[in-house]
């Protein structure tokens, strides 16, 4: 569990295989759900860029993954906070 803010909310655990240069990203709804307009970056976004940033290293990729959303929101600023966080396998 990420965060237990949520008391009374329930929780499962999974596993799932873990292999060299797997990698874990990390967001919180700021990014998914960042506006232009009443458009959303959304998910299928957020996939594609980290499909494309596969040969990146993991801070390469976090940051290609910020620069296309703060590319996709306009000037006017976020709604809602953002984070962030890519997890790569260190072997």
């Amino acid at each position: 569990m990420v965060s237990s803010l949520f008391g009374e909310s329930s929780w499962s655990a999974a596993r799932f295989p873990w292999e060299a240069g797997d990698r874990l990203v990390l967001v919180t709804d700021g990014v998914t759900e960042a506006r232009r307009g009443s458009e959303e970056f959304g998910e299928e976004r957020l996939r594609a860029r980290v499909a494309a940033g596969r040969s990146l290293a993991g801070s390469s990729l976090a940051g290609s993954i910020l620069a296309e959303v703060r590319e996709f929101v306009p000037r006017d600023g976020f709604e809602d906070d953002l984070t962030l966080m890519v997890v790569t396998d260190p072997r």
